[in-house]
């Protein structure tokens, strides 16, 4: 399970949150870690489409992407469509929604505690 923290962006108004569950998420012992995701905090004047990337240390088992939520406002918010797609070495993610995001609102990327490298 990758290790995770919580990340803000800013994307043309929108703010995602990028929040992380799992008993052991805090664990810096863990070989699977999340080392990034774009647009990093404080980005401006980016697409209401973005393209949202997550990058791990290591590759990621396949379906991962099911364990990943784009929420209008918080956790508690309802999902929004997205599509996600690995790359060639499984450790890239990147996700777009499915419709544009609404400007000045809030958005939170929920990242499932269920994710597991390709090692399981």
């Amino acid at each position: 399970m990758p290790s995770t923290s919580v990340t803000r962006s800013l994307i043309s108004g929108v703010a995602i949150l990028a929040a992380g569950c799992g008993s052991s998420m805090m664990d810096n012992n863990l070989a699977t870690q999340l080392l990034s995701i774009s647009p990093s905090g404080g980005a401006t004047g980016v697409s209401t489409m973005p393209d949202i990337v997550f990058t791990f240390n290591r590759p990621m088992m396949t379906g991962m992407e099911r364990y990943l939520a784009l929420h209008q406002g918080g956790l508690t918010g309802p999902t929004m469509p997205m599509s996600c797609n690995w790359s060639d070495g499984r450790a890239t993610l990147t996700c777009r929604p499915d419709r544009p995001l609404a400007q000045v609102s809030a958005y939170t990327m929920h990242l499932g505690g269920g994710m597991m490298d390709a090692e399981g």
